[in-house]
């Protein structure tokens, strides 16, 4: 499974090359990845960029602690920014669906929206 992730400081390091390491635990749980139905972008007044639709719940079992990603891309495919966000509610029932508005307020090259020329977007359960 791939996923975007992003770091925030208050005052940026002038790096010019970093590297990154990333541990983790095995598991014997299979995230289950729900359905986003109808999703459509834009940017709101105060520069934030929305991916809304409806996350749907297509399987036979309630799912609990689903989560939202957005991954945002340039015209190069760089990854650009990232956001996440819990399902309200965060639990769904087997054939539920729920309206889903994600909003990503901090992006590489913002407030240019001509920056952001494409994303992926995944809803997870726990």
């Amino acid at each position: 499974m791939t996923s975007g992730f992003w770091l925030i400081f208050s005052k940026p390091p002038a790096w010019a090359t970093y590297e990154f390491t990333v541990t983790w635990d095995t598991t014997t749980h299979i995230p289950y990845t729900l359905q986003i139905l109808s999703p459509e972008s834009y940017f709101d007044s105060s520069n934030a960029y929305h991916v809304r639709g409806t996350v749907k719940n297509q399987d036979a079992v309630e799912h609990t602690f689903v989560e939202v990603f957005l991954i945002m891309y340039d015209s190069n495919n760089q990854v650009i920014g990232v956001e996440s966000t819990f399902t309200n509610p965060t639990t769904l029932a087997a054939g539920q669906e729920v309206p889903l508005d994600i909003s990503a307020y901090f992006w590489k090259g913002k407030p240019d929206h001509s920056q952001v020329t494409r994303y992926s977007i995944q809803a997870i359960d726990d």
